[in-house]
């Protein structure tokens, strides 16, 4: 993501008749939804209901913590997705919040490649690749 993507969203007409200030402004207020494929072990380990991983199996469990010592865990691996579903299944509030997990809500300006918002010089150099 970067420039080449932020061209592409300039390009939409809600943003051709803004000046590079306002276009800027735009992207940086609007939010959107993104997918997380990768995330820390961290953010799994805080989604467990301490209630329910004390219902898991020893053997759920086992799995459970190996995933955790990744450091990052792929939430969209086969393996994850079966050793997850398994410890926690449909209905409990542990599920609920993994599937939270899949996703973040962030900036446009974010998503396209610009984590500290974009400035008007940047919208300004996409509008003339």
């Amino acid at each position: 993501m970067g420039y080449v993507e932020l061209a592409a969203e300039l390009q939409k007409p809600a943003y051709t008749s803004l000046t590079d200030v306002t276009a800027a402004s735009t992207l940086n207020a609007a939010i959107v939804a993104v997918e997380r494929t990768i995330v820390p072990a961290y953010e799994l380990w805080e989604a467990i209901v301490p209630s329910e991983w004390s219902a898991a199996t020893a053997a759920e469990r086992t799995r459970v913590q190996v995933l955790l010592s990744m450091g990052n865990v792929n939430l969209k691996g086969a393996n994850t997705r079966a050793s997850l579903a398994a410890a926690f299944g449909a209905g409990t509030t542990t599920r609920t919040n993994l599937v939270a997990l899949q996703s973040r809500t962030t900036s446009l300006a974010d998503a396209l490649g610009f984590p500290g918002g974009v400035q008007a010089w940047q919208v300004a150099k996409a509008r003339r690749l």
